[in-house]
C-alpha cells in the first residue's frame, strides 16, 4: 500500500486562499457589513474546495495496473490508428475534468516521465472548433518500469476562465504510481494506451485520480 501526497490543498491555491482570507478577516474585524463578510467567507470556502488535495491511497496495486491520472467523467472511448509515441492500434480515453473534481494529476504507474510538450495559449470554450488547437495544453508520456514497451501518452487541454496548467516533473524523472505530477483546474484529458490494454472502465464512469484502475497492460 502506498500513500500519495497528503497536503490539505495544492500549492497553486496558496496565493488566492491567502489573499481571500486576509480580505475576509479585514471585513469581519473592521466593517459591520455582515452580508459582505459572509459572501467573502463563502468565496474562501469555494476556493479551498477547488484547490483541495484529498489523500488517495493505492490498495492492492498490481504491477500491470494503469491508474487514472485525473478525476472526471469518461466521455468517450475509441480505437484509433496511432503513429506517434504509441504506434499501431491504440485506445483513446477522453475524460472531462469538471470544476467539482479535484485538480490534482497523478502518475498512472511506476515508471519514467519521458515527454513534456507544454504549450501556453488562449482559453476558449472546449466545444469551440479551435479550442484543441489554440488552448493551453500539454502532451506528456509515461514509460513503465516493468516493460519499456508499455507507455501512456496524456494530452491535457485547458478550458476557459482558468489558471495555467502545471506539470511538475522534468523529462527523465522517475515517478511512482499515485504521486502528484501536475495541476489542471478544469479541462479535458485524452489518454492514449496500446490497444492490447484490457480496460476496466466504460463510458460514463466516474474516475478518481490515484484510485480508479483504468485497465491492465497485457505484457
Amino acid at each position: 500500500m502506498k500513500k500519495a501526497n497528503s497536503f490539505l490543498f495544492l500549492s497553486e491555491g496558496f496565493k488566492p486562499v491567502l489573499m481571500i482570507a486576509i480580505f475576509a478577516i479585514m471585513m469581519i474585524l473592521f466593517t459591520d457589513q455582515l452580508l459582505l463578510s459572509m459572501t467573502t467567507l463563502f468565496i474562501l470556502a469555494v476556493t479551498l474546495f477547488l484547490f483541495r488535495n484529498p489523500e488517495r491511497i493505492l490498495e492492492h496495486f498490481e504491477s500491470a495496473a494503469i491508474i487514472s491520472v485525473c478525476d472526471g467523467i469518461v466521455s468517450n472511448i475509441e480505437t484509433l490508428e496511432c503513429s506517434g509515441k504509441i504506434k499501431g492500434e491504440c485506445l483513446k480515453i477522453t475524460v472531462v475534468n469538471r470544476m467539482i473534481d479535484t485538480a490534482v494529476l497523478r502518475a498512472p504507474f511506476n515508471g519514467t516521465f519521458a515527454l513534456n510538450n507544454t504549450k501556453r495559449g488562449v482559453q476558449l470554450a472546449l466545444h469551440s472548433g479551435k479550442a484543441m488547437t489554440l488552448n493551453e495544453q500539454s502532451k506528456i508520456m509515461f514509460v513503465q518500469d516493468k516493460n519499456e514497451e508499455n507507455k501512456m501518452v496524456v494530452k491535457h487541454y485547458l478550458n476557459r476562465f482558468n489558471l495555467p496548467l502545471a506539470i511538475y516533473p522534468t523529462v527523465g524523472d522517475r515517478v511512482e504510481a499515485g504521486s502528484s505530477y501536475g495541476f489542471i483546474l478544469h479541462g479535458t484529458i485524452n489518454i492514449f494506451v496500446p490497444a492490447s490494454v484490457r480496460l476496466d472502465i466504460k463510458r460514463g464512469d466516474e474516475l478518481k485520480a490515484g484510485e480508479t484502475a483504468l485497465g491492465y497492460f497485457y505484457n
